[in-house]
């Protein structure tokens, strides 16, 4: 697997090259703030499997099949039955367990299928991209300090004791 090397683009040594003034740094460490703020905000495709792992794959697919025979098994007794309320009960039944099968084969997707692999690649990427936003915003703020310009960090370098 390939890493991916951030600090390439923006670091201690080439800072200079993108920052030149007190409002460079504070342009560049707002649009940073901004994005990694969006970022956080944003729901986190981890969270793209709804049960959060408390059902297996085996499970969902018994219990998709069970649902499966339950279907055909009323799409028999529909074939047999005369119209009225007992064929519309019938009928509503097998409506509804149909409705479950597609739920349970979305939940199965999201937890066993390509989209989980996928999501949890992407939260992967999210997350590095949070963290080198944040240690890119460190480089142009200790930067402009060096400099003696005064910028704003949105505090987030302040360390805080609780006692």
């Amino acid at each position: 697997m390939q890493t991916i090397n951030f600090n390439d683009t923006l670091n201690d040594q080439n800072v200079s090259i993108y920052v030149s003034s007190q409002e460079e740094a504070q342009n560049f460490i707002d649009q940073m703030y901004a994005k990694h703020k969006k970022y956080s905000m944003e729901a986190s495709k981890g969270e793209y499997a709804a049960d959060k792992g408390e059902t297996t794959r085996q499970l969902l697919s018994s219990q998709i099949t069970l649902l499966q025979n339950n279907i055909s098994n009323l799409d028999e007794v529909l074939a047999t039955q005369s119209n009225g309320p007992l064929k519309d009960k019938t009928q509503l039944e097998r409506d509804k367990a149909f409705v479950k099968v597609r739920e349970l084969l979305i939940r199965y997707e999201a937890k066993c299928g390509y989209g989980y692999i996928e999501n949890s690649f992407e939260t992967a990427i999210e997350i590095a991209f949070k963290h080198e936003l944040i240690e890119s915003i460190k480089v142009v703020v200790d930067y402009a300090n060096l400099q003696g310009w005064t910028v704003n960090d949105y505090e987030l370098f302040t360390a805080t004791v609780t006692v």
